[in-house]
């Protein structure tokens, strides 16, 4: 009995640790359209072209607003190297998350979405705040979990590099 657990729980992982993995590196980003708290359409694919730091986060996760605070102390290098932020709020109301951000005053381009669950299912979101980040080419440059300041300017840095 034992080892036949042990075979169901090691074929269970090996089923389900894909879907944990994130995006394979230099696969193209998945583009997706959405609307921010004011009713306006974005596409990812807008900001082609720049790099993008697309964060899939909620209003009420510690860690994606701790994030959020990462993106603030960064804020005039992100402004200054045309760096995108992009920040999906998983079902959330848009009026919650227009009071959620009012105590974030980025210098970057900033754009938060709502996701009813379409931009979450096709990314596979299973862990918050997820942080991919997407070169000018629109290629997926890493995929994972919170980024702290040094850990994002190193990140960021052969995707801020000038051709």
């Amino acid at each position: 009995m034992k080892r036949l657990c042990g075979f169901l729980l090691f074929g269970f992982l090996l089923v389900a640790f894909p879907a944990f993995a994130g995006l394979p590196l230099g696969q193209d980003a998945i583009d997706f359209e959405l609307k921010d708290p004011s009713g306006k359409s974005f596409h990812l694919s807008d900001f082609r072209g720049r790099p993008i730091i697309l964060k899939i986060a909620t209003t009420w996760c510690p860690t994606c607003k701790e994030q959020s605070g990462e993106f603030a102390k960064l804020g005039d290098y992100l402004r200054d190297n045309e760096v995108v932020v992009v920040e999906v709020f998983i079902q959330e109301k848009p009026g919650k998350v227009s009071s959620y951000l009012e105590k974030y005053r980025y210098p970057m381009t900033f754009v938060p979405l709502i996701d009813e669950g379409a931009v979450s299912n096709r990314y596979g979101v299973y862990l918050i705040p997820r942080v991919i980040l997407i070169d000018r080419d629109f290629k997926v440059r890493r995929d994972g979990n919170i980024l702290h300041r040094d850990e994002l300017m190193d990140a960021l840095a052969p995707l801020v590099a000038k051709k």
